[in-house]
């Protein structure tokens, strides 16, 4: 489970073709638009690693490690709950 800080450094990594109005984004982590963006998603992040939020922002992979919620597969009626308790 990667970190807010984490998180943000792959996104710079990525190099990601992105474009507003037309035009490229060089680089969408220090685009005022879509930094604000990536901000919001590492919120997700860095609450995922408070314990009081975990088990509402976070899923169990098979292998025992964990992912955010926020990039998983729903696959069960309490993962949708969480999406909707997550989203309030």
């Amino acid at each position: 489970m990667k970190t807010k800080q984490q998180y943000l450094q792959s996104m710079k990594k990525l190099n990601a073709e992105a474009y507003m109005r037309g035009k490229r984004v060089p680089d969408v982590t220090k685009n005022s638009f879509t930094r604000l963006a990536l901000e919001g998603i590492g919120q997700i992040y860095g609450l995922s690693e408070n314990k009081r939020f975990a088990n509402l922002l976070t899923r169990k992979r098979e292998d025992g490690s964990r992912i955010s919620a926020y990039c998983s597969i729903h696959r069960t009626k309490e993962d949708l709950v969480n999406r909707v308790r997550a989203a309030r």
